[in-house]
């Protein structure tokens, strides 16, 4: 499997979104890797579907390289909220800023 992550010299995805590299950088070239096209013509507001033209086994495997990449769980459910990488973007920061988060004491 494709990893930003090991090409990033193995920073933990978790790490990443504390220290502030750049989550959508890594999000593009996952995506432009999975879909065969230059990372340069991928930005916030492009379409998953309308210009991407992924179909619904492409949004499910793009879940798996996220969930594999960002060691997450992005639920199949999850995806009628993402119609633009920017909305990637956003579902896999929240997630990460949850992992990120100390566990309550009980």
């Amino acid at each position: 499997m494709y990893s930003v992550t090991k090409r990033m010299g193995g920073t933990d995805a978790s790490e990443a979104a504390v220290n502030g590299n750049n989550l959508l950088y890594r999000i593009r070239h996952l995506l432009a890797w999975q879909f065969g096209i230059d990372a340069a013509t991928i930005e916030a507001d492009t379409g998953l579907v309308d210009q991407l033209y992924a179909d619904s086994m492409d949004l499910l495997e793009m879940t798996h390289t996220l969930n594999g990449e960002f060691g997450i769980e992005i639920e199949a459910e999850q995806l009628a909220d993402m119609h633009t990488v920017g909305a990637v973007e956003r579902v896999v920061a929240a997630m990460l800023r949850t992992a990120a988060l100390p566990m309550a004491k009980i």
